[in-house]
């Protein structure tokens, strides 16, 4: 059969489900998203569908799919991210080649047109498991440059979990202090690889607009005047939180914060009645794991991060 090439829409979500659910019956890695996580996935800011992307049908059926998402700024270098599947029974060298080079392509033409005059790195996640990927992307020249852990936490058997500091009590999260939460995650993020500043409506897309988010399972340390001193963001997916981002300012390293404030989250979060809580950790950041571990997290599985270097 010839197979159709032709760019994502919206409406393609349904099968785009079916694919991604073949690929994990194939190589388990990190279960099937749902439906409506898809949705979110292509309408995430700088992923322009009839521009960045594209797939692959036979007939009727999605077999592949690759997408190219522009980031809003590029300092010192444009990580510009893409991604691709095929189905496990389309995976031929042409085929696997032609997505990889798609992404290369695509990749140099975007950034052209939205970052010229500095370097353009192709930024690829790969979950563990997925050889297939691994495979085409080092064919293609993509590197593995840093790896992450997810880790997880069943809350039925949390250990003793120490208080926060009485002097930074977390508070849950209010919509006044939205734009203050964005503003201390710029800053507290600034030097942690492949971070860039959010904007609005990145922060919002991601986090306290996104459907899943949890106001109730979100907490703030605040100083007097309001200035958010640290912060842990709750998202939630059938019965389990995933803290997306933590973060606490330099300034309170050291004094018990973090660990008071993961604490404090995963107690609310038993407390709302959840299985289980999530997270995502930079393998090179060992004291941000060590909090991690204090709090009963442990690893599930890597997730590698490939750059390929163009300009």
């Amino acid at each position: 059969m010839r197979l159709q090439w032709r760019p994502l829409r919206l409406s393609d979500a349904p099968e785009l489900v079916r694919l991604l659910a073949e690929v994990e019956a194939a190589e388990p890695a990190e279960g099937v998203p749902a439906q409506a996580d898809v949705v979110d996935h292509l309408t995430r800011p700088g992923l322009d569908l009839a521009e960045g992307s594209t797939s692959v049908w036979a007939g009727d059926r999605l077999v592949g799919y690759a997408t190219a998402q522009v980031r809003p700024s590029a300092d010192p270098v444009h990580l510009l991210v893409v991604g691709f599947q095929l189905a496990p029974d389309h995976r031929t060298p042409e085929l696997s080649g032609e997505l990889a080079r798609w992404c290369e392509t695509t990749g140099r033409r975007l950034h052209a047109e939205s970052h010229p005059g500095v370097p353009l790195h192709l930024y690829l996640r790969v979950p563990e498991g997925q050889k297939w990927l691994t495979e085409v992307a080092e064919v293609a020249g993509y590197r593995n440059e840093r790896t992450y852990l997810r880790m997880r936490v069943a809350l039925g058997e949390l250990p003793e979990l120490p208080e926060p500091p009485a002097d930074l009590r977390p508070v849950p999260f209010e919509p006044r202090l939205d734009e203050a939460t964005r503003l201390a995650n710029n800053e507290i993020f600034t030097e942690h690889w492949g971070i860039i500043p959010q904007s609005p409506e990145v922060w919002r897309h991601g986090t306290t607009g996104n459907r899943a988010f949890r106001p109730d399972l979100t907490f703030v340390v605040l100083a007097p005047d309001d200035t958010v001193l640290a912060f842990l963001t709750g998202l939630v997916h059938g019965d389990e939180v995933y803290f997306g981002d933590i973060g606490t300012r330099a300034e309170l390293r050291g004094r018990g914060a973090a660990t008071g404030l993961v604490g404090h989250a995963l107690r609310a979060a038993r407390d709302a009645g959840l299985a289980t809580a999530a997270l995502t950790v930079d393998r090179d950041n060992p004291g941000a794991l060590r909090i991690y571990q204090r709090c009963g997290f442990e690893v599930v599985h890597e997730v590698r991060n490939f750059i390929l270097r163009v300009s």
